[in-house]
């Protein structure tokens, strides 16, 4: 008998088990880890389109319990551009599939993957300046901020990244903040994920890409549960930073990868 079938989305359950446990003490986002990991054992369509559904996931969590927080104003201002940023970026993400390969002198580089490992390290880059003691935040209209996290959202950017350097609002408090981005991370999500989904429906996909989003799905939804039961969020600054470096490290490979 082959164990191998049952194995590994046994597998993936536990690798998305662990990855949201990890972020109460890395304090990074959870999908900005998936997306540094998947695609290596998957298409990059389905590693997206899984990491975003895993998104959606954490952040109905959040919203079950932050969902009376949030300023009206601030989620018609913002998180409402947001979503329709989100949807132009998908469009123009998922287009990208369709582009020819950029020649680099023998080998030639898919769109597609350059635009994702660069939005992975761009949303790296927007948390090492999040820790650095001289981020300045970039003050912008609210609607004009929500559209540009919505846009890197809608290019497999990791939303809550983009939104710490983008979104400093001066008429909320902590728990307002939260609970604004929480919603808005949610609007951009429901934009998004129609059109990964179309990115992904195609008859000669292997069946058991779906049988390992429903694992990851399973995995990570036992771990934010499990998380916000018995773990309180301590960051570990040096576990944070090597994450990072790791994350930034995985990007830069997949372009590499993509070429060979």
């Amino acid at each position: 008998m082959n164990a191998l079938p049952i194995l590994l989305p046994v597998m993936w359950g536990l690798i998305t088990f662990g990855t949201a446990m990890s972020v109460y003490r890395t304090g990074l986002p959870l999908s900005m880890i998936l997306l540094a990991l998947f695609p290596w054992f998957l298409p990059l369509e389905w590693a997206v389109f899984i990491a975003a559904c895993v998104h959606f996931l954490d952040y109905s969590v959040k919203f079950s319990v932050m969902k009376n927080r949030a300023k009206v104003k601030s989620v018609l201002t913002f998180g409402l551009p947001a979503m329709v940023g989100a949807w132009l970026g998908a469009g123009f993400f998922t287009d990208l599939i369709n582009y020819s390969s950029i020649q680099i002198g023998e080998s030639g580089i898919s769109p597609f993957y350059v635009l994702f490992s660069g939005m992975l390290l761009l949303s790296a880059a927007a948390e090492w300046m999040t820790d650095s003691s001289g981020l300045i935040a970039l003050h912008m209209p609210r609607g004009v901020a929500g559209v540009l996290c919505g846009m890197a959202s809608g290019m497999s950017g990791v939303f809550d990244s983009f939104k710490k350097i983008l979104y400093k609002p001066s008429d909320e408090n902590f728990v307002q903040y939260s609970a604004t981005m929480i919603v808005s991370s949610l609007f951009s999500d429901m934009a998004r994920l129609p059109i990964y989904l179309a990115m992904i429906h195609r008859p000669q996909d292997n069946a058991s890409f779906k049988l390992y989003a429903f694992a990851a799905f399973t995995g990570a939804f036992i771990g934010i549960l499990s998380g916000l039961k018995y773990l309180k969020e301590v960051r570990n600054k040096v576990l944070r930073q090597w994450t990072l470096v790791a994350i930034s490290v995985s990007a830069l490979g997949l372009l590499i990868k993509n070429m060979l």
